[in-house]
């Protein structure tokens, strides 16, 4: 229930820095005669999972899942990562798991790529591997509709099994990509994690085997070192196959022993060492600062060894974990919205990032100079629950929000397979039970009411105990700002635990969201749509609501919402205060509730509505569950007639932004990202960069003008909404809630700012940054004439070019981790495109990628795409249509597209039919009019120390 990725905790430390055995299912909790949960028995096991075991060792996972239909995601995972790694093995890991792309016993070189790219599978997102410090494991998204291309399926997981190509070539082959993937995370936040990962697991392995490894290994390791990894830990005992999708199962389980019941298990087996992070009596302390950190950050680690989760008692023990750790946070939260906060964020979480060991850890950002303050606003904090506790308010409103959740979550048949093929990793690698969602809704709901305030206070005691504290301090390195020593830390916290603390106290809000309800408007025209199941109606306020019920996501219900105008209408004095000020109004709350009081009043709730203003629109959006619509629908109507303008959240923000403006050019993508912004908007004075004197001139007063007639006509406003409901349903909320809203009749529009990129060559080069790394950005820009054709005929060229590109300048010439190629174009404000391209590399090697860039470029303009690459894009793309349009986002994205711009709706049902309709001719016709090599920008970023600032 609670697992944390190597990536999480990274992020953390950058803030602050052929038979078988069938394995039984539980069908249903225990009880006892009394209908009450037996706490011993077992945590009940979905009954759709089978679970088996083959002769040789290997586990597999199958359970039938119909969402996304005709899919299947399946997984080989090997429970063998970096911390196995001998010394001369260092990133090797990582290395094997890459090398399984390049090359197999039955797709050599990049025909493997090639095979699953031809079915639809697109590299990365639906083919793609992933290795950490206990485990590595490789996925696949597959169409089932067609027999052969699971069989191959299949015949691709037995072959990373059992016969991964390591051929010196390929090996020699694959070190630059590799180099380049290390390359890409460069940066403070490595350089931070390489200092404090050592202290965070003490004395461990773990500290050692980073999964990346280091440059130094990474060029100098024999492929034999590479090999033995392979062949000592690549084993059936080791393995497990999980499958989760539409598909029959024993067919699939047929497959499993087909491809893997005659893979032999290791003569010798190496023993699967388990390697412990010590305890320590003593706090741990690392304070480290570097000149490229934008922020100052404090963490707080408590680690315990893992606990277990196989019974009831287990499964409620972690409920109420979370209960404690819910209330926790949101008593940090509430310290970051003071006018002069000591914290400007916090988070709290458990969980574990390797296998050995679980921790609970506080995090949070402070003001520079303001580590004591903010590391004694947390102690108190702590010390305040482990003295005093939570209060029943606080309990029972997190108990409403588990429950309520829960039942969000509650849709057996539209569970995403990969969520499922999760919980089977994780149970496979870990131990964790496997629940089915309905079971999770039933044990929530007879577990919750049982849980005492009391037991849930006294696991303060337990995770803030004394032992295995580890305190991380992560801060800008810059003239004029020291940091604490160990010893100044230690005092601080002396200091709180000698001062007096009060218990906290909260008012209680009672009251209704809405005191009155507005009086209803009335459906002045009604239409359909019969070809997409729409509804749609004009309100007597002028208002334009769409209805598209679906069945894709049970009880839920969405809407988003539009008006033509947005930032565009704001003068440029009155930017920047509007584009910082909305945020701030946006967390004031609405109506007689501030915003402590408003999450409060919402906690037992899942519904929720927001406004924002996009360059040329006004926006609204929200969502509920189905009993709680109402709610969504009275949180739409306050956002429109009744925001609040708060002072404190206001000075609490200008805090953070000033905090935020402070350092941000001490990194060098930030100054790297100014750059770009301010050539291509030709330095427009509404996208220049922020600056601390900038920050002294937002005005509250101002966005709360600006943010009032934003939202004071609503007859322009365009309501989508879409989910699980009936027209009939709604129609009452529709006609009280958006009906009532307040019509001026302005008749607005967008407003063209006469914004357009420079004519010509455009070269930028900038020179910040302390690692040895570049990054790369190219535009291309011009006059566009928009069409739905137009609009695919770029998007496949851009599928295409970004295929040809990484099989160039990532496979053959080992230059980069990735090329990123990404195209749209626009019809308001006016008609235009944007084609980017970017890539990290060495910067030695710039000038030789960028000139292979535009050589794909010139050969794609003058021959055309190969019919190969062709096919494999409009397969792709057709798959993507077929599992999309299945799903609520695609038609919020397409319908709300489509209304802005005026266009059919229904013609959204013709782009899987364009797409297929495409031609190589066109393909290439649309890369001439894209790529005008005598009109584009390039900026590249290059470090110091190769050429000064």
């Amino acid at each position: 229930m609670k697992r944390l990725t190597l990536a999480a905790a990274v992020v953390v430390l950058a803030l602050i820095l052929c038979a078988s055995t069938v394995i039984p299912n539980a069908h249903s909790a225990r009880r006892d005669t009394g209908g009450k949960l037996k706490l011993d028995a077992p945590i009940p096991m979905d009954p759709e999972v089978a679970v088996g075991k083959l002769d040789n060792g290997l586990t597999y996972y199958i359970r039938v899942n119909r969402d996304p239909e005709k899919r299947a995601y399946i997984m080989l995972a090997v429970n063998a990562g970096s911390v196995l790694e001998d010394d001369d093995q260092v990133g090797l890991a990582h290395f094997v798991e890459h090398m399984g792309f390049n090359g197999t016993k039955h797709f050599p070189k990049q025909e493997l790529v090639k095979y699953l790219e031809s079915v639809g599978v697109a590299f990365g997102s639906q083919a793609n591997a992933g290795t950490g410090f206990d485990q590595t494991v490789y996925r696949l998204t597959i169409p089932t509709d067609t027999a052969e291309i699971v069989e191959k399926a299949f015949e691709v997981l037995e072959d990373w099994a059992r016969w991964i190509n390591m051929e010196d070539e390929e090996i020699e082959k694959e070190r630059g990509v590799i180099v380049e993937e290390w390359r890409l995370g460069l940066g403070a936040g490595e350089r931070i994690l390489n200092k404090q990962l050592p202290v965070l697991l003490k004395d461990s392995r773990y500290a050692l085997r980073l999964p990346i490894g280091n440059k130094d290994s990474l060029r100098t390791f024999k492929p034999d070192a590479a090999r033995r990894f392979y062949r000592d830990w690549y084993r059936p005992d080791l393995m497990a196959v999980i499958a989760v999708g539409d598909f029959d199962p024993k067919w699939i389980r047929a497959l499993v022993e087909q491809h893997f019941a005659e893979m032999p298990p290791a003569e010798k087996p190496r023993p699967r060492t388990a390697f412990p992070v010590p305890d320590h009596t003593e706090t741990l302390y690392s304070i480290v600062s570097d000149p490229e950190k934008t922020g100052t950050d404090i963490t707080l680690y408590f680690k315990s060894d893992p606990l277990p989760e196989k019974t009831l008692a287990d499964y409620r023990r972690d409920l109420v974990f979370r209960l404690h750790e819910d209330m926790f946070r949101q008593r940090l939260a509430e310290l970051s919205q003071k006018p002069d906060p000591p914290v400007l964020g916090a988070m709290v979480r458990d969980g574990h990032f390797v296998r050995e060991k679980e921790v609970y850890f506080l995090a949070s950002s402070v003001k520079e100079g303001g580590l004591d303050r903010g590391l004694d606003a947390m102690l108190t904090e702590v010390a305040r629950v482990k003295k005093y506790g939570f209060i029943e308010p606080e309990l029972r409103r997190v108990k409403d929000r588990w429950i309520r959740v829960s039942q969000w979550s509650d849709q057996r048949e539209k569970v995403k397979s990969d969520t499922y093929a999760g919980q089977c990793l994780n149970h496979f690698l870990n131990g964790d039970p496997i629940v089915n969602p309905a079971t999770q809704r039933e044990l929530y709901e007879r577990l919750m009411p049982g849980v005492s305030l009391e037991e849930v206070n006294r696991l303060s005691a337990q995770w803030f105990g004394s032992g295995n504290c580890v305190i991380l301090v992560g801060a800008p390195e810059k003239e004029g700002l020291s940091l604490p020593t160990e010893g100044e830390l230690r005092s601080v916290f002396a200091r709180v635990e000698q001062a007096s603390v009060e218990p906290y106290t909260e008012a209680q809000m009672e009251k209704p969201l809405l005191a009155v309800t507005p009086k209803p408007g009335k459906i002045v025209k009604e239409s359909k749509r019969p070809a997409l199941g729409i509804t749609e109606w004009t309100l007597s306020n002028g208002a334009r609501v769409i209805l598209k019920p679906t069945e894709f996501d049970r009880e839920r219900i969405f809407f988003t919402a539009f008006s033509p105008g947005g930032l565009s209408l704001v003068s440029t004095d009155d930017f920047k205060s509007v584009v910082y000020g909305q945020q701030v109004i946006q967390s004031c709350g609405v109506g007689d509730f501030g915003r402590e009081d408003l999450k409060k009043k919402l906690m037992g709730s899942i519904a929720s509505a927001s406004v924002q203003l996009y360059d040329l629109t006004d926006n609204c959006e929200g969502k509920a569950y189905a009993k709680d619509v109402e709610t969504m629908f009275e949180l739409l109507y306050l956002r429109f007639t009744a925001p609040r303008m708060c002072d404190d959240e206001f000075k609490a923000a200008l805090v953070k932004i000033r905090e935020y403006v402070r350092n941000k050019n001490a990194d060098p993508q930030r100054v790297f990202q100014d750059t770009i912004q301010a050539t291509i908007t030709r330095h427009n004075p509404r996208y220049r960069p922020m600056t601390e004197a900038a920050v002294d001139s937002i005005d509250l007063g101002t966005a709360f003008r600006v943010y009032q007639d934003r939202f004071a006509d609503a007859s322009d406003f365009t309501f989508i909404f879409y989910g699980d409901f009936d027209a009939a349903t709604l129609k009452p909320y529709v006609r009280t809630y958006i009906g009532s809203l307040p019509s001026l009749k302005r008749g607005e529009t967008w407003r063209d700012l006469g914004i357009v990129p420079p004519a010509g060559v455009v070269k930028k080069v900038v020179h910040r940054g302390i690692a040895p790394k570049a990054s790369v950005y190219l535009a291309f820009t011009g006059p566009y004439e928009w069409s739905r054709e137009n609009q695919c005929a770029m998007n496949l060229m851009t599928e295409v070019l970004q295929t040809k590109l990484r099989e160039v300048i990532r496979e053959e010439k080992s230059g980069t981790y990735g090329v990123s190629v990404w195209g749209n174009g626009d019809k308001y404000p006016r008609e235009k495109y944007q084609m980017s391209i970017s890539f990290g590399c060495d910067p030695a090697r710039v000038d030789e990628l960028v000139a292979a860039i535009f050589s794909q470029i010139d050969t794609l303009k003058m021959n055309g795409p190969g019919d190969d690459y062709v096919q494999r894009a409009k397969e792709t793309k057709k798959r993507y249509f077929e599992e999309k349009m299945k799903e609520n986002a695609f038609w919020a994205g397409n319908l709300r597209e489509a209304y802005f711009l005026g266009e059919n709706p229904d013609d959204i049902l013709k782009n899987p039919g364009i797409f297929e309709s495409m031609s190589p001719q066109r393909i290439q016709e649309a890369a001439r009019k894209c790529f005008d090599t005598n009109n584009y920008m390039q900026f590249v970023l290059m470090p110091e120390s190769e050429g000064g600032k």
